[in-house]
């Protein structure tokens, strides 16, 4: 995928929740929903007999990513920063 945001040998992983389901885990992951994903999946594989390294349950490496903002939000107002 070119211009894709994600690096190589990532995989991205949508899916379709129940409000209440949603409003349950956004309540019991204390707002780091992708993490508590990651961590409900591990416990499911390792249930099942799967071996999962603990690197592949934390958040990807954002080392690279991105550079300087261009613009900053003041009060509702985008401001062009000076690089």
């Amino acid at each position: 995928m070119k211009g894709s945001a994600y690096r190589p040998g990532q995989t991205y992983l949508g899916t379709k929740l129940s409000q209440t389901l949603f409003d349950a885990v956004e309540k019991a992951s204390a707002g780091y929903k992708s993490q508590f994903v990651r961590e409900a999946i591990a416990e499911k594989l390792a249930a099942a007999g799967h071996v999962i390294a603990e690197h592949l349950i934390k958040a990807p490496s954002r080392k690279g990513k991105g550079g300087p903002k261009k613009f900053t939000r003041t009060r509702g107002h985008a401001k062009r920063k000076k690089i």
